[in-house]
């Protein structure tokens, strides 16, 4: 009995079993449980104590089940939940690229001031970030993160609209203003500068949202509303969705932001989502 409590103990305190599956419902398409497990495996491997670590898993399992999740809290404990699992997810979209098990991609970062990841080259410049981060290594961790993965999806043939309001430019300093600029031009065709004519977004699609089709021309899609890292706000309740464009709830957010961007003198993106032929197709046609 006394060895049998020791080995429990060892395997707690050592993890062994972080890498237990994400337990998926059996109705979830092939591509759902494929990509589930993608996601756990990028998940074990971010650099966060265990604790956090099966937060994030146990929120990955939620919404891929229940295609919705919403928490309401603190920023210090709700950020390096979500936004690494928004980061995992990403990471996961920018694999499934490469391997071609996702056929096109188009992402949408609405926020204040241009993205936090691409207005960085991994060092926390002055004024990147609230202050507050600084000195909290796990909110901290999720712009390091971000900022190497959004590269990747860009250098996988992900597509990505940063989208703020044309006063949010001069929110970001002289140096993350040059770091923007040379990304966009690096990844010119792929990545697009969307000022938009608003004062501000509305808090309902503050955030990220991608779209994608896999190779059987299904369209997926993830969003996250959330506060920008040099913005962070204990008021807003944080929101997920995951699944197919075709879910009532997914649909609707999708439509709120694409008409939002459209109406503030944006690019109309949804004609990419009423496709006649595959979305690849259309996403070729549309460029």
């Amino acid at each position: 009995m006394h060895k049998l409590v020791i080995i429990l103990a060892l395997v707690f305190s050592f993890g062994v079993w972080a890498d237990a599956p994400l337990k998926i419902t059996k109705e979830k398409t092939a591509f759902e449980r494929s990509f589930a497990e993608e996601i756990q495996h990028y998940i074990d491997k971010v650099a966060l104590p265990d604790k956090i670590k099966k937060e994030i898993k146990s929120s990955a399992k939620e919404l891929i089940n229940s295609h919705y999740i919403s928490k309401k809290g603190e920023d210090t404990k709700l950020r390096p939940v979500l936004v690494t699992l928004q980061g995992c997810i990403e990471q996961s979209i920018a694999t499934y690229l490469e391997l071609g098990r996702i056929t096109s991609s188009f992402g949408i970062i609405i926020t204040p001031s241009p993205a936090t990841p691409l207005c960085s080259k991994g060092d926390i410049s002055p004024f990147l970030v609230e202050p507050s981060l600084l000195v909290d290594k796990n909110r901290l961790y999720t712009v390091e993160f971000r900022t190497t993965i959004i590269r990747d999806y860009l250098n996988k043939s992900g597509h990505l609209y940063i989208v703020y309001p044309e006063s949010g430019l001069h929110k970001r300093t002289n140096e993350q203003i040059e770091i923007y600029k040379a990304e966009l031009q690096k990844y010119e065709g792929t990545l697009f500068d969307v000022p938009l004519k608003t004062k501000s977004i509305p808090p309902e699609i503050l955030g990220a949202l991608y779209i994608f089709e896999d190779k059987h021309s299904n369209l997926y899609a993830f969003i996250i509303k959330a506060a920008q890292a040099n913005a962070p706000n204990d008021e807003l309740k944080w929101e997920l969705w995951f699944g197919k464009t075709t879910n009532p709830i997914i649909k609707k957010q999708i439509s709120n932001t694409l008409d939002f961007i459209e109406k503030s003198q944006g690019p109309n993106l949804k004609p990419l989502l009423n496709k006649k032929k595959t979305f690849s197709e259309a996403f070729k046609k549309f460029y």
